[in-house]
C-alpha cells in the first residue's frame, strides 16, 4: 500500500510465535517482534491496519475478529480459579469436620 496512506505508528509486534498456542496481545506468527503496527488515514484502526514489513513497504491487515485461542485462555483460567476455590473448600470443610469429632 502507498505509504501517503499512512497515518501514524500506533503498536508493535510484543511477541512471535510460528506454534499455536494461547497468546494475547500483539503477537504475530509471521511479523518479528518490534514489527510496527500504523493507521490508516481516514480508516478505523479496529478495521484495518498497515503493518512495515520494509524500510518504505506497509501491508494491510484487515481483523477479522479476536483469536479463538485469546477466548479459550480466559475460560481455562476462569476454570482454574473455579476448580481451586472448590478444593480449599473442601479441605476446609474436611478440616471442621475432624476437629468436631475430636
Amino acid at each position: 500500500m502507498p505509504s501517503n496512506e499512512i497515518d501514524k505508528k500506533i503498536g508493535q509486534v510484543t511477541r512471535y510465535s510460528d506454534h499455536e498456542g494461547t497468546y494475547s496481545g500483539n503477537f504475530s506468527n509471521i511479523y518479528p517482534k518490534g514489527t510496527p503496527y500504523y493507521s490508516i488515514k481516514n480508516i478505523d484502526p479496529k478495521e484495518i491496519i498497515a503493518i512495515k514489513t520494509h524500510e518504505a513497504e506497509f501491508v494491510k491487515a484487515i481483523n477479522k475478529g479476536q483469536y479463538a485461542n485469546g477466548q479459550l485462555e480466559s475460560k481455562t483460567i476462569w476454570i482454574s480459579i473455579l476448580g481451586s476455590l472448590i478444593i480449599v473448600l473442601l479441605i476446609i470443610w474436611i478440616m471442621k469436620r475432624k476437629k468436631s469429632v475430636l
